[in-house]
């Protein structure tokens, strides 16, 4: 679930390029081509004399992931097992099909849905998952 897809303005950031020096770390700047953040990333670890190593990769949308059934009804079994001490059938959701969890999970997630547009609380920022490993000792 994107906020752009609810009437949110997508975030500017969304389809530049950013880069890192360290995997894992907070990535800098943003840049409109890969090669632009690779020129700029080398001119980050010469100017720190470093070699010229680290991650790019594409900045996307931030996506809220869809409520699954099964994990909040596990978690409030965990709940009722903590709160009264009892691990009987009783406390436990038995039988549950896959197709009843399938509309829990689409009514969570509506209803999450309507709660953030109400109250205009869609996370709208900018992500880069899938960062790809660039520098003299990789083949480009």
């Amino acid at each position: 679930m994107k906020a752009s897809n609810h009437g949110y303005k997508k975030p500017d950031c969304v389809g530049k390029w950013t880069f890192q020096i360290k995997n894992g770390g907070q990535t800098i700047g943003t840049h409109e081509t890969r090669e632009e953040a690779i020129a700029e990333l080398k001119h980050h670890c010469e100017a720190d004399g470093l070699p010229f190593h680290g991650w790019v990769g594409q900045i996307d949308e931030i996506q809220v992931p869809c409520i699954d059934a099964d994990e909040v009804l596990e978690t409030l079994e965990c709940r009722m097992y903590d709160r009264y001490n009892c691990d009987s059938d009783s406390i436990k959701f038995v039988g549950v099909t896959k197709e009843q969890l399938e509309i829990l999970s689409d009514n969570f997630s509506t209803a999450l849905q309507k709660w953030m547009t109400d109250y205009q609380l869609w996370p709208s920022g900018g992500i880069c998952e899938d960062m790809e490993e660039v520098g003299d000792a990789i083949s480009n």
